[in-house]
């Protein structure tokens, strides 16, 4: 158990990144985020490009923004 100073402040895994998502509705399926991903975080599923959210850091501590979202020519790369 945490200490009573610490229980309303449980650390987690991923507190300050979220991942992103693809809106499959609006994909192109052109595979321009694919190649830009520096986590390997997306792949193609079911007709669509999709983001493994274990894997998708947003490209912080890489990039000033995350990279699939500055090259979706469908701008359907978004904050989950």
């Amino acid at each position: 158990m945490y200490p009573a100073a610490h229980r309303n402040s449980r650390p987690t895994c991923k507190e300050s990144v979220m991942a992103y998502k693809i809106k499959a509705s609006d994909c192109t399926a052109c595979g321009a985020c694919e190649a830009e991903c520096p986590n390997n975080a997306i792949s193609f599923k079911k007709g669509a490009y999709a983001i493994n959210a274990d894997l998708c850091t947003e490209c912080k501590g890489q990039f000033s923004s995350p990279q699939c979202a500055s090259v979706c020519p469908a701008d359907c790369c978004v904050p989950a």
